[in-house]
């Protein structure tokens, strides 16, 4: 019932800023026209590299394609579904607004997340999700739904890890109050996560770190290893205890961090 409840509340996040988008269609034409160009400049810039190159460390062209497509799949879905919230996590601290939030009978984090869905990726969306089939059967030949489970399970917990990362960074705002850079700070690891991380073994140090520290892997490298049959197992089995831990770890600080806010009747 629990479950139920907060899927329907998302249900209601979901149909109040479809209505609030479509309020202004020339803006969320203008937007989602202008997300299609920044996919049309990110395939152009693979081309010009492997018109120089026949593969980047050890990747094929059509595979760096696929690399691509699952990271801008990534990004698309932290702008649609967290990456507003987050934005809006340092004005409510500046204004006291939090107290809302905390006085509402659900729970916080959920509703800091998820109130603010946007709409202009959901072209680019469906582009990508059509590209990145075209690229598995270019890449191998064949389509697997065992492949595909795994990529997606992957993604999954990638993105909860990431999710986690970003939330507790805003976070600090409450000590910090007005950090400003934190979503530039949210693409560069986007970026770092767009490619193969396989660029990173000329230093040993780095491949581990971008794999297990701040696992960018997860945000397209393993599941398109995934997707090509290729992904070894225990980055697979090593998936949910990162995302479950980086969900708890985050948890802990918000709790701990609530603990300093001054609310607005302080």
């Amino acid at each position: 019932m629990r479950v139920k409840r907060y899927l329907k509340l998302f249900w209601a996040f979901f149909r109040f800023s479809f209505e609030a988008e479509t309020e202004f269609r020339s803006n969320l034409i203008f937007w989602s026209f202008e997300n299609i160009l920044w996919m049309i400049l990110g395939i152009t810039s693979i081309h010009l590299i492997f018109g120089q190159v026949e593969a980047i460390a050890g990747w094929s062209k059509n595979e760096v394609f696929l690399v691509l497509f699952v990271a801008s799949l990534f990004h698309d879905l932290c702008w649609t579904l967290i990456f507003r919230n987050l934005e809006a996590f340092s004005r409510l601290i500046r204004k006291g607004e939090l107290d809302n939030a905390l006085l509402k009978p659900v729970n916080t984090r959920f509703l800091l997340s998820f109130k603010i869905l946007e709409f202009d990726h959901y072209v680019r969306i469906a582009l990508e999700l059509f590209l990145i089939y075209k690229y598995i059967i270019l890449t191998t030949g064949y389509f697997s739904f065992t492949n595909v489970l795994a990529a997606l399970f992957l993604f999954i917990c990638g993105f909860l890890i990431f999710y986690s990362i970003f939330f507790a960074l805003t976070v600090t705002n409450i000590w910090f109050i007005n950090l400003a850079n934190l979503i530039d700070f949210f693409h560069t690891v986007k970026d770092l996560g767009g490619k193969p991380i396989d660029i990173f073994k000329i230093k040993r140090g780095f491949l581990y770190f971008f794999s297990f520290v701040l696992p960018v892997g997860y945000i397209a490298t393993f599941p398109t290893e995934a997707l090509m049959g290729e992904i070894e197992v225990s980055k697979i089995v090593l998936a949910p205890v990162l995302a479950i831990l980086s969900l708890w770890a985050s948890q802990k600080l918000f709790n701990f961090a609530l603990k300093y806010y001054s609310s607005a009747s302080s």
